[in-house]
């Protein structure tokens, strides 16, 4: 056999193998994109909000927790915490929402629950909390998996007070 038919062999044997490892790469990325579209993704935000009555007055300055199912499979949320820091102590409020927990959304759907933000505050101060804290917003799902966020709530007092000259 000449030289050159051996290179040109030699050639066609490592171009087979880099494409046939580009093709198992491809085939793991793809199995790891099908498997993460199935377990349950939930995005978690928390924001100070607040509701109004029909006329667009303020009835109560909440803190709104929503919850967004990102996966292709419905996700059951389970429970909804609040963790203050550095201890990390699990803070308990009367959750409010647009659905009982535990609720079922579909594929890309959200909702939203949320709790005086008075009460909160007052709550966090009687931690022994001042200032800007930072906090774990935290969902539950029924497979028992956590999804959280981390967010700063502000203790002192609150914007609307500060602006119409009230202080607390």
């Amino acid at each position: 056999m000449s030289d050159t038919l051996i290179w040109v062999a030699g050639i066609t044997q490592a171009i087979t193998a880099v494409v046939a490892v580009a093709a198992l790469g491809v085939s793991i990325y793809g199995l790891y994109l099908q498997r993460r579209d199935k377990s349950p993704r939930l995005q978690v935000r928390g924001s100070l909000s607040s509701l109004m009555d029909h006329d667009m007055s303020v009835v109560e300055y909440v803190y709104m927790i929503t919850v967004a199912n990102q996966s292709t499979d419905p996700v059951t949320v389970t429970q909804l915490y609040i963790w203050d820091k550095p201890d990390w102590k699990q803070v308990v409020l009367n959750l409010r929402g647009e659905r009982p927990l535990p609720c079922e959304l579909g594929s890309w759907q959200s909702a939203s629950w949320w709790v005086n933000y008075e009460g909160l505050r007052e709550t966090l101060r009687r931690n022994g909390h001042r200032g800007k804290l930072r906090v774990k917003l935290e969902a539950t799902d029924a497979s028992g998996g956590s999804h959280f966020a981390r967010t700063q709530i502000i203790l002192n007092a609150p914007w609307w007070r500060r602006i119409f000259g009230q202080r607390s």
